[in-house]
Parts: structure tokens; sequence; C-alpha cells
């Protein structure tokens, strides 16, 4: 009886402790547009998901890099301020406006990534906090 009691506390420990302990949840990022912004400038878009998380003043750092020579041509930093408490708000959409974000011919490297995560900053490359989606746009036909 006295095993039976010890497990049975041991369990309800562990449900609670599994109950109570706060791990964050992952951020999506994954480049969902890119928009001619005037005077040989373009503006790559970047949908964040915070899956319901409170996130603010977030800041991807990027560098911009040549497909087939891996030159670094450029970096930008992408930041955010809070977004992601409720269903209403968990996407936010941030930018990178320069001239190398209309080449086709680029890769990008996140080199650093910083958030407070429901109000503590996190490392986010440090924690494996955020992840790149690779988004597949839908073709459109126009049909008369």
């Amino acid at each position: 009886m006295k095993n039976s009691k010890n497990v049975l506390y041991s369990g309800v420990v562990a449900i609670a402790a599994m109950c109570f302990s706060v791990n964050a949840h992952a951020l999506d990022m994954w480049h969902s547009n890119t928009v001619w912004a005037n005077q040989g400038m373009c503006a790559a878009n970047f949908t964040f998901d915070s899956g319901m998380e409170l996130v603010g003043n977030l800041k991807v750092s990027i560098v911009a890099v040549e497909k087939g020579t891996n030159k670094i041509k450029g970096q930008g930093v992408i930041e955010l301020e809070d977004f992601g408490e409720s269903s209403a708000d968990r996407y936010a959409i941030g930018y990178w406006e320069s001239e190398l974000a209309c080449d086709d011919n680029l890769y990008l490297v996140v080199t650093e990534a910083k958030a407070d995560i429901d109000g503590v900053r996190e490392d986010l490359l440090e924690k494996g906090l955020l992840r790149a989606r690779e988004f597949a746009p839908y073709q459109i036909r126009i049909e008369r």
C-alpha cells in the first residue's frame, strides 16, 4: 500500500511539474513577399508567427549572401515591436529594405535574433527559439 502511494505521489508531482513548466514556443519566420519600394529599393516582407506568446522588441540580424559564390553582399536588421499575445495579433510582418532585396540571386542567413518572450529577454538562436519556414505561394491564374 505504501509503495502504491509513493508511485501515485510521484505521478502527481511529475504531472504538476509538466503543467507549471514554462517552455517558450519557437518563433517561426518566413519570407512572404518582396515589393518595389521606389528609387532602386525593394522591401522584403517577413512574416513572424508567435504561437500566441507575447513577443516584444524583436531584433533579427541578417546577412545577404550571393548564391554560387557565397560572398556576403550586405546585411540588415528586421525589428518589430510587441505582438503575439492573442490570436488577433499572433502574426506580425517585418521588413528588410535594401537595393539587395531586389536581387533573386541571394539567400539570407540569420546571424543574431533576440526578443522579449513573455517578458524575458531571450537569445533566440542560442536557445533554438527561431525557426525558418519555407513559403510556397499559390499560383494564380486569371481566366476569362
